[in-house]
């Protein structure tokens, strides 16, 4: 509940309008809960983008599982994650708005992130066909840098509809 209300409160008002008293009033839990889960707002927001990503990953993990083939699995992970980032506005003002106003702590998470996509993304390929770790963090930070841009001009609802670009994107390097 703390994670959400911080995320939902981020959202709505900003980062820089966030506070511990308004998550601990929408989340309804005592200071003392609050203080022994999180240093401070600021973490509280980072574990809050974490619950996001870890979400949209596991979305994109388990649409790939229901693939037949390699190739399959990254476009069915990628249509997936375009659907939950569409479909989530929570996820995309904390995801790729709302990290930069942290700072350089917000960076690293969101590099974080977007490591964990990479993974995904290499585990998702037989080893015969995977890129170099280098061409898949390029790949996925492709992937996020057009996310990033339909989300910020507000054309997020037209995400789904890249699918089969995206995974152009994603598949030409290894074919």
């Amino acid at each position: 509940r703390i994670l959400r209300s911080a995320a939902q409160i981020a959202a709505t008002a900003g980062y820089g309008n966030l506070t511990r008293s308004q998550i601990l009033e929408q989340s309804q839990v005592s200071v003392e809960s609050f203080d022994e889960l999180f240093e401070s707002t600021e973490q509280c927001f980072l574990d809050a983008l974490d619950l996001l990503g870890v979400e949209a990953l596991a979305c994109a993990a388990k649409a790939s599982a229901n693939a037949e083939d390699a190739f399959g699995a990254v476009r069915q992970g990628i249509a997936a994650m375009l659907v939950h980032v569409a479909g989530n506005r929570v996820l995309q003002r904390v995801a790729f708005v709302e990290i930069f106003a942290v700072g350089p702590a917000g960076i690293q998470r969101r590099e974080r992130l977007l490591r964990r996509f990479t993974e995904l993304f290499l585990r998702t390929l037989p080893e015969s066909q995977r890129p170099s770790e280098l061409i898949a963090e390029a790949i996925v930070g492709a992937i996020w840098t057009i996310l990033h841009h339909f989300v910020t001009r507000g054309a997020a609802r037209q995400l789904p509809a890249l699918a089969e670009q995206l995974s152009y994107v994603a598949l030409a390097p290894t074919i």
